[in-house]
């Protein structure tokens, strides 16, 4: 396995709440375009382990109708069902097994290919110069990335005009309608509702709101201006709720990540919620009545969306399905047209379900890897 990061240190500085949040010492700092011309960095972590080293913490499966389609709220359809990945569910943990060799600081910038036959990969080239062959290739870079390692190979090699599936490599893209809500209470409690506390109203079946617990003055601290005073800040911790508002979002062919052109290049986000109505509609309608059933609890409540550069739970980039001019690869991770070349990311899944998506991306992963051994 290559990995363009390195693992987390272990000296507290992931500990350090100004490291953390207030100088993103972590966070990745490469520049994107947002479709409109307007740059933002997104809210990526490139470490071994991902975003979920940082933000996982209860993680859900989906549920059996999150696999079919949904046409009213722009949702597309699984090639197959909850049934196909429960044993991989069930299976889903972290092995470590003697012929397993992990690489850090390995960042892949291009495939490489057998000669005159660009569409049977054959290995990797590194942004160090080191290469790698292997009859398999897995893309897993995260559907911000693979779908741009493979777009700038259909470039180069000229498979973006004769590859059934090239017009939708980037196409499809989502990242849940995320929105932070922070309820404050005129007393200071002891925190009651744990981070694993999920809640549900069959009003809003694409959404849950997650409570992160009370906050601290420390955290807030790192949102707030340097000169309100630490006493302030204190305070206002010990009477705060975070809560995170997660809606599904649908699929749209124009949502997509598009590469800038090879390892130097600033490669483009191009996102928007107008092209996503329901979703968009649900999410707002959401907050509105969590806001009133907090204001009814006596807390009062604001919230502000992350928008794009949160980049929060990527997906779709890449979709699975059976029609090459509809996806990217097959039921079993293959794409479309071409050898040797699979994707085992969450760029793969057709929908986002309302939770995060991690669990589900390992099972794949599992998925994957038995149908390669078996083969």
């Amino acid at each position: 396995m290559l990995e363009k990061g390195r693992h987390l240190p272990k000296d507290g500085s992931t500990l350090d709440t100004r490291q953390v949040f207030k100088e993103g010492r972590f966070k990745n700092r490469e520049p994107w375009l947002d479709g409109r011309g307007g740059q933002l960095v997104p809210d990526e972590h490139y470490n071994v382990g991902g975003k979920t080293k940082w933000y996982g913490a209860a993680l859900l499966r989906f549920s059996a109708h999150e696999f079919e389609a949904d046409p009213e709220h722009q949702c597309l359809a699984w090639p197959f069902g909850l049934a196909e990945l429960e044993p991989h569910y069930d299976e889903a943990a972290i092995a470590q097994l003697p012929n397993f060799t992990l690489l850090t600081r390995k960042k892949v910038i291009a495939l490489l290919h057998r000669p005159s036959a660009p569409e049977v990969i054959e290995g990797v080239v590194c942004r160090d110069g080191s290469y790698y062959e292997a009859d398999r290739v897995i893309l897993a870079a995260g559907a911000m990335t693979s779908p741009r390692i493979l777009q700038d190979h259909l470039a180069t090699s000229g498979l973006e005009a004769t590859l059934p599936c090239a017009a939708m490599v980037g196409a499809n893209f989502k990242l849940h309608l995320n929105s932070a809500l922070v309820a404050f209470s005129p007393f200071a409690q002891h925190d009651v509702l744990r981070k694993t506390a999920i809640f549900l109203n069959e009003r809003y079946p694409h959404t849950t709101v997650q409570c992160l617990g009370w906050l601290d003055g420390e955290i807030l601290a790192t949102q707030l201006p340097g000169a309100v005073l630490k006493f302030v800040t204190n305070a206002i911790g010990a009477r705060a709720f975070g809560f995170f508002v997660t809606t599904e979002d649908g699929s749209h062919p124009h949502n997509r990540i598009v590469s800038g052109g090879g390892d130097g290049g600033i490669p483009v986000a191009d996102y928007s919620l107008e092209r996503l109505p329901p979703a968009q509609a649900e999410h707002q309608m959401a907050i509105v009545d969590f806001t009133r059933r907090l204001l009814r609890a006596g807390l009062a409540g604001v919230d502000r969306h992350l928008g794009l550069a949160g980049s929060a739970h990527a997906l779709g980039s890449m979709v699975t399905g059976t029609d090459p001019q509809a996806s990217v690869v097959d039921p079993q991770g293959k794409v479309h047209g071409m050898e040797g070349l699979y994707v085992g990311d969450g760029s793969v899944l057709a929908r986002s379900s309302r939770v995060n998506p991690a669990l589900t991306i390992y099972a794949l992963g599992l998925r994957l890897g038995e149908h390669l051994a078996a083969a």
